[in-house]
């Protein structure tokens, strides 16, 4: 109940001054009166008069002196009386305003109320039903047939569920999800996406211009709540929230909220994470708004590159230069699935990897001296390299021998040597001056063969550093994005944008 109203002091001190107006006004009006009085009888008459005709000029003379008198204090208190009754009607409506004011809070706490307990039973509810959730393993017998292993209960079934999909490099998220999850998880994630949408459409956040004045506070809590529901999902869980969005099962205005809200702020990114086999979230988060993921570095950073990626190149143009770089060692298939097809676009990008001997996390400087170095004394510059020297230290033995060779035979008094064999050296080794020289032409033509491939190598590792379509591999390849996946996105995205544009 509310309490009643109390004068004021300020209303206290303008009831005194009143009364003390209203005092003053009288004695004088009554001294006013009085002093006519007393003039006029102290100068025409020394006593009550019994004509008329002086009552008469008497009563014209008090009424033309006070008259007047009396007529401007009527004024004065008819003014005052309006004044009076304008702000007491002025303080009503402020009242009045005060009351409907204090009944919309009292409203709003009220609608508050009903929608935190709404919320929190939503809350209890999810955890109820993550409860439900499982997950069994899949083994093989050794018959290679599937079997049931191992089987987990809420959180670590969501984990394991995550972690199984991610792992197999061709799974598609759709197909994934229909085959081992919707008959577990279709009710904990609708329960969730129905707490998404009270906390982002409820009536006791609504911003009308009748409340614009509590439109900060109201946001601030909005966001609160929001903050504390996504506080009670671990990553896995936010990582399924992140492939569900962005597939069939998705709604696409609830996917604009959690884009609002940055629902994806303290996810980490996952391309190097060393305990993980394939990047599925960099493969995907470009479907988002970049605002998804806040200030979080890590994806302002995979934003920043991904950006860079030029839909204009074509497929063959970029699995040339990505057989370019596989051959100079910059890039190598992935130890995990190395047994896929050479091509990236083939496996959507995430088979291959950087070779762990160069730094790669800046992929605009890739190129610099100390990673050319590295790459210059690696696989596979290092097998020509290595039979390089192997064949001139050969070439060097071989003209050594036949010179020793050719002073045995001087010695010996020999002529005609060039087919003949001098006795020197380990009999096995022992070989005519003719057939050293048939060694020697051979071991210089592999030799050269060995120069060639260096030059070749050489000639990639040129045109790769020239090439504009270098960066766009090395962007699909360090994020495992499939360029075809990209490209058919974006494409729809502007198509989308700019509907006339569409043929």
């Amino acid at each position: 109940m509310t309490e009643p109203l109390k004068p004021s002091n300020d209303n206290k001190n303008e009831l005194a001054e009143l009364k003390q107006q209203m005092f003053y006004s009288k004695l004088i009006v009554g001294g006013i009166i009085t002093i006519v009085l007393i003039l006029y009888f102290s100068n025409f008459h020394n006593s009550v008069s019994i004509e008329n005709g002086d009552w008469g000029t008497f009563g014209d003379f008090v009424g033309g002196i006070l008259n007047p008198i009396i007529a401007a204090f009527a004024l004065y208190w008819l003014i005052t009386s309006v004044n009076l009754q304008i702000q007491e009607l002025k303080k009503t409506n402020e009242a009045l305003e005060r009351t409907v004011e204090t009944a919309k809070k009292q409203q709003d706490q009220v609608s508050i109320q009903n929608f935190e307990n709404l919320f929190f039973q939503l809350i209890k509810a999810k955890n109820e039903a993550l409860e439900n959730i499982q997950h069994t393993e899949k083994k093989s017998d050794k018959n290679e047939n599937l079997i049931s292993g191992n089987s987990t209960k809420s959180v670590d079934a969501i984990k394991n569920h995550i972690i199984e999909f991610k792992n197999s490099p061709k799974n598609d998220w759709n197909k994934y999800y229909e085959e081992n999850m919707i008959d577990y998880t279709s009710s904990y994630f609708g329960i969730c996406y129905h707490l998404i949408d009270i906390i982002e459409n409820n009536e006791c956040f609504d911003y009308s211009s009748e409340r614009k004045i509590h439109k900060e506070l109201l946001k601030k809590k909005q966001k609160l709540y929001f903050d504390i529901f996504k506080s009670t999902l671990t990553k896995h869980e936010l990582e399924a929230f992140f492939f569900n969005f962005i597939n069939a099962h998705s709604n696409k205005p609830l996917k604009r909220i959690i884009e609002k809200y940055q629902f994806f702020n303290n996810l980490p990114i996952d391309h190097d994470r060393s305990y993980e086999k394939s990047h599925r979230l960099t493969r995907y988060a470009y479907h988002y708004d970049p605002i998804t993921f806040e200030e979080n570095s890590s994806w302002k950073n995979y934003f920043s590159e991904v950006s860079k990626i030029d839909i204009t190149i074509s497929l063959q143009d970029l699995e040339c230069t990505f057989q370019k770089l596989k051959s100079i060692g910059i890039i190598k298939p992935s130890i995990i699935y190395g047994f896929f097809p050479n091509f990236f676009e083939s496996t959507s990008g995430f088979c291959h990897q950087f070779n762990e001997n160069i730094n790669s996390k800046n992929i605009y400087n890739i190129f610099s001296e100390e990673n050319l170095n590295k790459i210059k004394i690696s696989t596979p510059y290092t097998n020509p390299l290595s039979e390089i020297s192997i064949r001139k230290q050969s070439i060097e033995a071989i003209d050594i021998f036949i010179k020793e060779c050719i002073t045995w035979f001087e010695k010996n008094d020999i002529q005609d040597y060039n087919e003949k064999i001098a006795e020197i050296g380990f009999p096995e080794d022992r070989k005519s001056i003719k057939k050293l020289n048939e060694i020697k032409e051979n071991h210089k033509a592999e030799l050269n063969k060995y120069n060639e491939a260096i030059k070749d190598l050489d000639q990639k590792l040129n045109s790769v550093q020239q090439s504009k379509d270098t960066l766009t591999v090395f962007i699909l390849i360090k994020y495992g994005i499939s360029f075809t996946e990209y490209c058919d996105y974006i494409n729809s995205k502007q198509t989308i944008d700019n509907p006339t544009q569409q043929s």
